[in-house]
């Protein structure tokens, strides 16, 4: 599964997502994250309905807000898994 992470290297809420997603790839070993870094790739980052960070997105979902908790990385992280096992 392929995940966008779309933060930012000055963000501290961004680095608190790096480090829930590096604890989950145990639970989803298939899982591929692509960090997008927002300051350097904004025309990236608009173009894909980006408009708050740190944000999640897949190729079926998004997932952004203002603090993203492990739990709300998980539960996303496993709707896509479902999503990919049905296709």
């Amino acid at each position: 599964m392929q995940v966008d992470f779309y933060g930012s290297k000055l963000c501290p809420r961004c680095a608190k997502v790096k480090k829930h997603l590096t604890r989950l790839q145990a639970d989803f070993p298939a899982m591929q994250v692509n960090f997008i870094e927002v300051i350097t790739s904004p025309l990236t980052t608009i173009k894909n309905g980006i408009c708050i960070i740190p944000a999640l997105k897949t190729e079926q979902q998004k997932l952004s807000g203002v603090f993203l908790s492990r739990e709300q990385i998980s539960s996303f992280l496993s709707e896509e898994q479902k999503q990919d096992q049905n296709q």
